[in-house]
């Protein structure tokens, strides 16, 4: 991935609703060339697909019993592969 392009993260709590409704965006903003995008979300079925494709796949699973969406991310599970751009990395906002 280039460092001179914007960056899109994606983030859905399942990879198949991932497929299912946000691909067609991911590959157009892939094929034009002007972003590097990723994708947070659990794994299950589909990452070498979406690999292929161009998109870095950074699994991370949801908790989904909780309706807070504060509680549904463990940030301190996602930040080893979060490339922060300057800043504090403890900082992500919700």
């Amino acid at each position: 991935m280039s460092s001179d392009r914007s960056k899109i993260l994606f983030v859905c709590t399942e990879d198949w609703f991932f497929k299912s409704h946000l691909l067609p965006l991911a590959k157009v903003s892939i094929s034009s060339g002007d972003y590097d995008a990723s994708l947070l979300t659990t794994v299950e079925s589909t990452r070498e697909e979406v690999e292929v494709l161009g998109l870095k796949v950074i699994p991370l699973d949801f908790m989904r019993s909780s309706t807070s969406k504060y509680s549904a991310i463990s940030l301190p599970d996602a930040r080893p592969h979060l490339n922060y751009r300057g800043g504090d990395p403890r900082r992500f906002p919700l």
